[in-house]
């Protein structure tokens, strides 16, 4: 419990974690992202360009505003994020009792092709 660190924020970011992963695997998988918006560094590493991280940052975000059930209402992902948040901080100056992070569930059909998946596989 460092003060300097932001423990508390990455343990909320992590349920939501997912979300981050489905936009840059959509992002590969339209061909919106290619190796233009890569630049590779002194020590071999790639590092996105400004180009690169917009795209990311403009598809998370579509991600962040799509609506999904939550309790009896629809809200967006960023939303149910903000609200778990404060569940979590009700919890820990023991307003609540408990604490649940099953809700919301997220499923999503895909239908990954064999090009796809070795498009993924072969990613350095």
């Amino acid at each position: 419990m460092n003060p300097s660190k932001n423990s508390l924020a990455y343990d909320l970011q992590e349920p939501f974690r997912f979300l981050v992963d489905l936009a840059v695997i959509n992002l590969i998988e339209t061909e919106k992202i290619d190796t233009k918006d890569f630049i590779r560094t002194e020590s071999y590493s790639l590092r996105l360009k400004l180009s690169g991280a917009k795209k990311v940052t403009e598809e998370f975000q579509s991600w962040m505003n799509q609506k999904i059930p939550y309790q009896i209402n629809s809200v967006t992902w960023s939303y149910s994020l903000l609200l778990k948040t404060r569940k979590s901080a009700q919890y820990l100056i023991g307003k609540r009792k408990t604490l649940d992070f099953s809700r919301p569930e997220f499923t999503i059909e895909r239908q990954d092709s064999e090009d796809i998946r070795q498009k993924l596989l072969t990613q350095s």
